[in-house]
């Protein structure tokens, strides 16, 4: 298998992709762990051909993934015993960490195929628990994970006492909680994962900037103004979206033949849909001051395109605008780390379209329920929401992968 391979610009509608971040100590992102699932698979379980399944996600999944990414990011790729011994690996980007799973049983084959391996990529040892059958790995493993959820704290400290001293970097896994962010923070890990980081900090609620009242009027207007003149009038009075918006405009992608120098022009030739979006995404990435914010913001960018997807196939009178705010808005609580009663006290929303984002009952309900089942990887949830939609886990895969593209595209076009 050749990287040409891997590069195809094909959006894959039979392969569910979820990328989950791995953030280092500064709350950076360091990487991302790359989780395949065939559409048409309905549990969690191990696919039954490893080598078949870890092809087809070097092939659609790193397609798919390197476009919302870049294909600069570091991507664990978890390999089974076959995939490993198959020699699967050695088209991978050098950049890629191959995840040894948990069941991989360590035999000679195994263990001296992982060895060639180490010259050239980073290894990673799955859900280590301190079973010595798999201390063979250890010499050829640069990165060693823990699920934290597996063991209770005097065994997660027991594993780090002992590979502390091995010069190994301790990755947490399942990482769900602040609270046990900061245990293993203290134990000397220094990579996490999980979707702590997703999750509003409660210690001491902070009050909003200025800087961010004033964005929330934004997005406010965003949803209640329908003439595009009014909306030429909130970029107007704003002197650094202004820029970013004629910088945006004028940039070669849209292949203009002469300079585009008024606000009004600009926001015409994008149309008004295309600007509500772009305005939307550039207010989320304001918000975002570092990885751990980033990486919301891009989660909610996708939660909008994905929702908005569906405009023709709910029972709703929301608009396509409607929806993709909705799924935009669906985690401003973890994004200003604010209750979400009172930011939507902000925004005044209607009633329909607050519903789902206070966990009432909405027709939005699968949508979100799906974006998050992808989001952890937890495909059995998918399919039984894609069920529950009347959508075939095709569709849905197709669907979500080009929001993950469509995602990257606009914020890095603000």
């Amino acid at each position: 298998m050749s990287e040409d391979q891997i590069k195809s610009d094909g959006v894959a509608d039979n392969v569910f992709v979820a990328r989950q971040p791995v953030f280092d100590a500064f709350g950076e992102v360091w990487g991302y762990e790359l989780l395949f699932r065939a559409s048409g698979e309905a549990s969690n379980a191990v696919v039954a051909d490893g080598k078949n399944a870890t092809s087809q996600v070097l092939i659609d999944g790193l397609a798919i993934v390197n476009q919302s990414v870049g294909p600069k990011a570091k991507k664990l790729i978890n390999f089974d015993a076959e995939c490993i011994v198959a020699g699967l690996g050695w088209g991978l980007p050098e950049n890629s960490v191959i995840e040894i799973l948990e069941h991989v049983p360590p035999s000679t084959e195994v263990v001296e195929e992982c060895r060639h391996l180490s010259t050239r990529y980073e290894l990673a040892l799955d859900d280590y628990t301190g079973d010595s059958n798999f201390n063979d790995f250890l010499p050829y493993s640069s990165i060693v994970k823990v699920d934290v959820l597996a063991l209770d704290r005097q065994g997660i400290q027991d594993i780090a006492s002992r590979l502390n001293k091995s010069g190994l970097t301790l990755l947490a896994e399942k990482v769900e909680d602040r609270e046990m962010y900061e245990f293993v923070c203290g134990l000397g890990f220094t990579l996490f994962q999980g979707f702590f980081f997703s999750r509003p900090k409660t210690l001491g609620m902070k009050k909003l900037s200025s800087s961010q009242i004033s964005r929330l009027q934004i997005l406010k207007a965003i949803e209640q103004e329908q003439e595009i003149e009014r909306l030429v009038r909130i970029v107007q009075n704003d002197v650094a979206i202004t820029y970013r918006l004629l910088n945006y405009i004028n940039s070669v992608g849209f292949g203009l033949v002469q300079e585009i120098s008024s606000v009004s022009h600009a926001m015409r030739l994008l149309g008004q849909r295309h600007v509500k979006s772009w305005l939307s995404a550039l207010v989320l990435a304001d918000f975002a001051n570092h990885g751990e914010k980033l990486e919301i913001a891009h989660m909610s960018v996708v939660r909008g395109f994905f929702v908005a997807s569906f405009s023709d196939d709910i029972p709703t009178t929301l608009p396509f605008d409607s929806l993709f705010l909705i799924g935009l808005f669906s985690l401003l609580d973890a994004l200003l780390d604010q209750p979400m009663d009172a930011i939507l006290d902000r925004l005044h929303l209607q009633a329909e379209m607050a519903a789902p984002l206070l966990g009432q009952a909405s027709p939005v309900d699968p949508l979100l329920d799906i974006a998050r089942g992808c989001e952890y990887g937890d495909w059995f949830a998918v399919k039984s929401s894609a069920r529950a939609l009347g959508a075939s886990p095709g569709h849905i895969a197709t669907i979500y992968n080009e929001a993950l593209m469509r995602a990257q595209a606009l914020l890095n076009a603000v």
